[in-house]
């Protein structure tokens, strides 16, 4: 189960979650809204994408995911599929969830980090 206290941009109302991987398509993971079971977000590890992408956590994200210092936090990318088997990720807002406690924030970056990154390159 995942808790991101101020929801994903866009959707705020929506804060319960759980993460699974997806079987059929390693290493994408399904975050599900438990509030709209029909409701989902297709992640990716970042370093599955780019293992040079990491930026540094807002105060705000680390208080949402009440980071201890022995803490280490997921960071996912979130991505949008064209329909025709290719897809992007989302560099400009990623996803960093606290193994510890389940708990979530979405970062909104500035513009130097890309919308729709290239799945593929």
């Amino acid at each position: 189960k995942v808790l991101i206290p101020r929801g994903m941009v866009g959707f705020h109302n929506l804060k319960d979650y759980t993460l699974a991987p997806i079987d059929e398509a390693p290493p994408f993971l399904l975050l599900s809204s438990v509030q709209e079971p029909d409701f989902a977000f297709i992640l990716v590890r970042a370093e599955e994408v780019d293992p040079g992408y990491g930026p540094k956590p807002a105060p705000w994200v680390e208080d949402a995911l009440a980071l201890e210092p022995a803490d280490k936090p997921v960071l996912l990318l979130v991505v949008n599929l064209d329909g025709e088997g290719g897809g992007s990720v989302n560099l400009r807002g990623p996803v960093l969830i606290n193994p510890r406690n389940g708990r979530g924030a979405q970062m909104a970056l500035d513009e130097t980090f890309p919308l729709r990154q290239p799945l593929l390159q």
